[in-house]
């Protein structure tokens, strides 16, 4: 059926082709040479407009086929997707994690509560005239902002509901890779257990964040940074360092790698910016060591607590 469709498309091309010379010559001969010359180029530039647009229309509409039919998308899916769990996943749920857990899933509407919140948060420390500027910047955008376009077919935004409000599995990022683990929440649960119980940790009796926040402002109050700088570097909402784990899927067993998150934390402010300071005397320096594995012998002593 499509070989016919072809061929009746290219007699039809080759019909108006010789109707269009006919037109040409009959054109050619009550016309004058600037009139012929202008019409031409019209007819020229509005043939290859029309054609440029049912070309793009046709090419989006094969896009659009490509990737609901696309018959190698399901071996792609399951290689960025790794299911540890005894609970089948449909094939919308492979293809949503499939786009990595970074992926920024479009709003059905335009959060503008949330922008709003967010930006006055940013311009607290601002002077008055700037904060005002930003705030009337932002509600001119958000007035002239548009709902963004769908990203997610409805399959795989009903499959990351279904993935969501499931409490017995847990998804999390592989530790090499750009994969999505899914694991079974009460292994996960065990394998935490199991990683707490090393002699690494231990309980403490209460929450030090608040005494480390008094002693990291009395750090910055005796500090030599000028006031701008000590007012950036004082921590606000401070909140506890969490833990987060990533499987280590290349290993046997599927162990967990531990990793803490001081975001938010009493010192995580200074310790960015002292970072940022040490930052240009290490990276260019030939003194640089960018992988402690190259000098097993050395070892750094622990840091004392403050």
């Amino acid at each position: 059926m499509l070989r016919e469709r072809i061929h009746y498309t290219r007699r039809e091309l080759d019909a108006v082709s010789r109707e269009l010379i006919k037109v040409h010559l009959l054109l050619a001969r009550v016309l004058s040479a600037d009139d012929w010359d202008l019409i031409d180029r019209i007819t020229t530039q509005k043939a290859a407009n029309i054609g440029d647009q049912a070309r793009a229309r046709q090419c989006k509409k094969f896009t659009n086929l490509q990737k609901t039919q696309h018959p190698t998308q399901l071996h792609e899916n399951r290689k960025t997707v790794v299911n540890l769990s005894d609970v089948p996943l449909e094939e919308a749920a492979y293809s949503a994690l499939s786009k990595g857990l970074n992926f920024a899933v479009a709003p059905s509407s335009i959060p503008d509560k949330d922008i709003l919140c967010g930006v006055e948060k940013a311009v607290m420390a601002l002077p008055e005239e700037t904060a005002e500027e930003i705030r009337q910047e932002t509600v001119r955008m958000l007035k002239g902002s548009y709902k963004p376009k769908d990203n997610l077919t409805g399959a795989e935004r009903r499959a990351l509901r279904a993935l969501k409000s499931n409490e017995t599995l847990t998804v999390l990022p592989a530790d090499k890779g750009n994969a999505a683990v899914v694991l079974a929440t009460s292994d996960y649960n065990q394998k935490i257990a199991a990683l707490l119980e090393d002699k690494t940790y231990r309980m403490l009796k209460k929450d030090p964040t608040d005494s480390i926040e008094r002693k990291t402002l009395l750090l910055l109050k005796k500090s030599p940074f000028p006031e701008e700088i000590c007012q950036q570097l004082r921590p606000q909402c401070s909140r506890t360092p969490r833990l987060y784990v990533l499987p280590k899927i290349h290993e046997p067993d599927i162990p967990l790698r531990p990793i803490i998150s001081t975001i938010g934390f009493p010192t995580y402010r200074l310790a960015k910016h002292l970072a940022g300071l040490l930052n240009s005397y290490t990276c260019d320096s030939p003194h640089h060591v960018r992988n402690c594995r190259i000098c097993p012998h050395h070892k750094i002593p622990p840091i004392k607590p403050l």
